[in-house]
């Protein structure tokens, strides 16, 4: 998995808990799950027939394999996967070889990642977020970052979370990446949420909807949407998050979207319960 693939991951886990705040969300995460299943499925390597050379291999050869079958391990027996990609950091320190570090690294975070042991995932991150750093590598730093802070606030760690998109924002704006950016940005306002700061995570959702609208990237607009209706709705503004809410059906209803309607849809009903 290379980096864009890996936030791009981050990306759809970020939408997921942006349309279920309360963290109702099995659904999603159901259908995310058979969309890492099939695209694994697609980039299937003759694992076995590595393995099987692998036992006869010494020196530079060894460790491509290694490498490669930490790759493929991860997304579909991540208990391999740790077991080859612990070789590989075993290996890197024995030659003091940085690039088998960042690699084997990556590997155990995202194999622990996949798992859900998350706390030993932000373990390797940490450690591959600082091989990173040595090399000045900003813009997997900045993917990392968001990563490290995905799994902090799934565990409930929004200071955390928070300084670790903070992080990755200031990089990505001196790079003037405009997506990543808007990801990142929204991310904070989704923290300030779970945070129960409405005010602040307004002003970032707010500031993410602008750029998603310079960027004409409608399914962003619509969860944007949806999530100022759900602020709106924790500030008993009821009738501004109807609004919202509303805005966000008809981009959802444009783009075929039914798990955004589903959601939006939802979340209406309990407006509604809440107007009575």
């Amino acid at each position: 998995m290379n980096e864009n693939y890996k936030s791009g991951i981050d990306c759809l886990l970020g939408r997921i808990m942006m349309r279920c705040p309360s963290g109702n969300c099995v659904k999603l995460l159901v259908i995310l799950c058979l969309f890492f299943s099939r695209s694994s499925f697609g980039m299937k390597i003759n694992a076995d027939s590595l393995e099987t050379v692998l036992a006869g291999e010494q020196g530079d050869a060894r460790i491509e394999t290694l490498v490669k079958l930490s790759n493929y391990y991860f997304r579909v027996d991540q208990f391999k996967a740790i077991k080859f990609a612990e070789e590989v950091v075993s290996l890197g320190d024995k030659n003091d070889d940085p690039r088998l570090l960042r690699d084997g690294n990556k590997f155990l975070a995202y194999s622990y990642d996949f798992l859900g042991q998350y706390e030993m995932a932000l373990q390797y991150y940490d450690k591959y977020l600082q091989l990173l750093k040595a090399i000045d590598d900003k813009e997997n730093i900045s993917s990392i970052l968001n990563s490290m802070g995905v799994l902090n606030r799934y565990l409930g760690n929004y200071d955390k979370a928070l300084a670790r998109y903070l992080e990755a924002l200031k990089i990505l704006e001196d790079r003037g990446d405009e997506k990543a950016i808007a990801g990142t940005i929204n991310n904070i306002g989704i923290i300030y949420f779970y945070m129960l700061s409405y005010d602040e995570a307004l002003l970032y959702i707010e500031r993410a909807l602008k750029l998603y609208q310079k960027l004409d990237s409608k399914a962003d607009l619509a969860d944007c949407y949806l999530m100022m209706g759900n602020i709106f709705t924790e500030k008993k503004e009821l009738k501004k998050a109807l609004e919202y809410y509303k805005k966000s059906i008809t981009i959802y209803q444009h783009l075929k979207n039914k798990e955004g309607l589903a959601d939006v849809y939802n979340n209406i009903g309990n407006l509604h319960t809440n107007l009575k």
